[in-house]
């Protein structure tokens, strides 16, 4: 298994831009993506954390977003569907069930940050493909592998 730290920036996040604005850091955990009509869509878990007034002005403005179809907010808590129409582009369209979060992803006013953990021959392809479609500007801590305990095979 190789770890990858991944810091990435792409134009068109519909989530660090709004951590800049309203200085507030949102931890996520990806849930999932999917097609429906034609639509390619993205699903996600995220936990905020900054000052009561920056978070509420964060989540007004997300529910703003015209490309957002669903939110459920929980106090701190958000949950989402993100439609990105036809051609829409996200790094979770490449995300495969290979891919383990070691961590939550970190949208903060500096970027986007993710650590995940794969087999070698899934990492590249996440990388290369996200890079190559959606034109993200990446910092990668790559690779590091992990060792087998004693007496396992």
């Amino acid at each position: 298994m190789w770890t990858t730290k991944l810091k990435l920036m792409h134009e068109d996040c519909h989530i660090v831009p709004r951590c800049k604005k309203f200085n507030v850091t949102s931890y996520a955990y990806p849930t999932g993506s999917y097609i429906e009509k034609g639509h390619h869509h993205v699903t996600g878990v995220h936990f905020l954390e900054g000052e009561e007034k920056n978070k509420k002005a964060f989540l007004r403005d997300l529910k703003r977003d015209k490309r957002i179809k669903q939110i459920e907010i929980y106090g701190d808590i958000y949950t989402y569907e993100l439609d990105l129409g036809k051609k829409g582009e996200h790094v979770q369209l490449y995300y495969t069930p290979q891919i383990i979060f070691m961590k939550p992803v970190i949208n903060s006013p500096e970027g986007f940050y993710q650590r995940i953990r794969g087999a070698h021959e899934f990492l590249p392809d996440v990388i290369h493909n996200s890079n190559k479609k959606i034109g993200h500007s990446f910092s990668i801590d790559f690779p590091r592998t992990s060792r087998k305990a004693k007496g396992r095979n």
